[in-house]
């Protein structure tokens, strides 16, 4: 926290992605992250070498040395702005593309709250107003996977879900139709 208000870069000794390796990485750090999907904690840094914002797990960092203020402080953090214009969650896919989603509701006469909800989660989507009882939540994400634990909290009132991201829309209506099997439901679609 001292480097990112003081707007300096630092230099980390970072586990490797399986642990067996420590890597010593020069970053200009940003911005604290939490996970939606389990809860850690990542650190949103520039990344001098690979030239792009990346994240890094807090509880992976082994030692962190402050250097000197970085005079291009500014520029970077316009690039986390940028950056996050797509971020659900901390998640980038792997690939920096951006996933196309769309969630469609239907919601009832008494159930302003529902509008409310998607209202204030929408993150860096939005809402729209299909009719007076059909809603769509529209967002590009970096990795549409992340918003499918959040969409399946609408179950009941779910009239679409849609993403060019085709393996995530299979695995949201699969993850549907198992759990209409388990409770004796019929097929979802």
């Amino acid at each position: 926290f001292t480097a990112i208000r003081g707007h300096r870069y630092i230099t980390i000794e970072n586990l490797g992605k399986y642990f067996d390796t420590v890597q010593t990485i020069q970053l200009v750090p940003l911005r604290i992250y939490i996970s939606t999907q389990n809860g850690r904690e990542y650190l949103l840094a520039y990344h001098y070498k690979f030239r792009k914002p990346m994240f890094f797990r807090l509880d992976n960092i082994r030692s962190i040395t402050p250097g000197p203020v970085e005079s291009r402080y500014e520029k970077y953090e316009g690039f986390a702005d940028k950056f996050d214009e797509n971020l659900w969650g901390v998640s980038t896919g792997g690939d920096y593309s951006v996933d196309h989603v769309e969630l469609t509701l239907r919601v009832g006469d008494e159930e302003s709250y529902i509008i409310d909800r998607l209202e204030r989660e929408k993150r860096h989507g939005r809402v729209e107003a299909v009719d007076e009882h059909t809603y769509r939540f529209v967002a590009d994400v970096y990795d549409a996977g992340e918003l499918v634990t959040w969409a399946r909290t609408f179950i009941g009132r779910i009239v679409r879900f849609e993403s060019d991201n085709r393996y995530v829309v299979d695995r949201f209506y699969d993850d549907i139709r198992r759990m209409a099997e388990m409770y004796g439901g019929g097929d979802p679609q």
